[in-house]
């Protein structure tokens, strides 16, 4: 799910074939003053990088909304990025979790874009390794999502629109907070996989969702983001809801996953009939979006009846 993940080491066997296109494509950048990434590493980015590739849908959403007028600067996004309608034409260079190096490679990129939460950590190093500029951001909280803005928009060279977009992210955030009341009788689950079991846990930008609502995780005492409970373990938090959470449409694999807690007939959740679906792609991606997405997990965790 979102994680620093292993990739095989097929794909990095042809390291001096790589090297070789790096000391081509990248000799003659223009570097500006190094940045610091979210990683705390210092990165050598030109002014105004011409040629920007984002390795996750979130990256592209907020690099597109940052550039605007000069979105032909991105030439490379992961697949699933679709918001907004502009990034849906701009050719994608494989999944988040594990991208095509090759592809990366042609693209000729002076700036990538990853996120310490998705991408796999071996493959962003094999392109440092390549000299290619690669910042990475973290998204674990939604105070992060303002500091990735901000960080995207000082690698791109665009940062007032970077303070405009945070700065309004967070008074919306601020007033949302203001406005909501405590659901801290409600004990929750927030379900992101089946097959293996996939939960939301502490260190994940979606527990941040649930204590700005007020609810409680159930799996608040887990370190990782999006730890993989067994369905004992899960059971045995018995949540008052249990919350499976999607991209896009409806699917018959979420009537699935929904499906098999309904079995479970003494589960707190399932007398209450509080096993939901929710659809909504401002809830899962950690950009300034998020607000919207939180209005709709408000709105599901209010009412017993929906």
């Amino acid at each position: 799910m979102l994680f620093w993940s292993s990739a095989s080491p097929n794909l990095f066997r042809r390291s001096s074939l790589f090297c070789a296109l790096a000391l081509v494509l990248f000799s003659g950048s223009s570097a500006a003053a190094a940045l610091v990434d979210s990683l705390g590493r210092k990165v050598e980015v030109r002014d105004h990088p011409q040629r920007v590739i984002s390795l996750a849908p979130s990256l592209s959403e907020i690099a597109a909304s940052l550039l605007e007028s000069e979105i032909h600067r991105l030439v490379g996004v992961s697949e699933w990025s679709d918001f907004p309608a502009q990034v849906k034409k701009i050719q994608t260079i494989g999944p988040y979790h594990r991208f095509s190096l090759e592809k990366v490679v042609a693209l000729k990129p002076d700036l990538v874009l990853a996120t310490a939460d998705g991408n796999a950590k071996e493959q962003v190093n094999h392109l440092q390794d390549l000299g290619i500029p690669v910042v990475v951001t973290r998204q674990q909280s939604l105070a992060e999502i303002a500091d990735t803005v901000l960080l995207v928009a000082q690698a791109l060279s665009m940062n007032e629109k970077g303070r405009e977009i945070a700065q309004k992210y967070r008074s919306e955030l601020l007033q949302f907070q203001k406005k909501s009341h405590s659901l801290s009788s409600q004990r929750v689950l927030l379900q992101l996989g089946d097959r293996p079991l996939v939960v939301a846990g502490a260190a994940s930008f979606l527990n941040d969702a649930l204590l700005a609502l007020g609810a409680k995780n159930v799996y608040l005492e887990s370190k990782q983001a999006y730890p993989h409970p067994s369905l004992e373990d899960a059971l045995s938090k018995n949540p008052d809801q249990i919350l499976i959470l999607s991209l896009g449409a409806d699917s018959s694999q979420d009537e699935q996953m929904r499906s098999k807690w309904l079995d479970f007939k003494t589960l707190r959740a399932v007398q209450r009939a509080q096993v939901k679906l929710i659809r909504s792609d401002e809830l899962l991606r950690p950009t300034p979006r998020i607000v919207e997405g939180l209005k709709k997990l408000r709105q599901l965790l209010d009412d017993p009846g929906r």
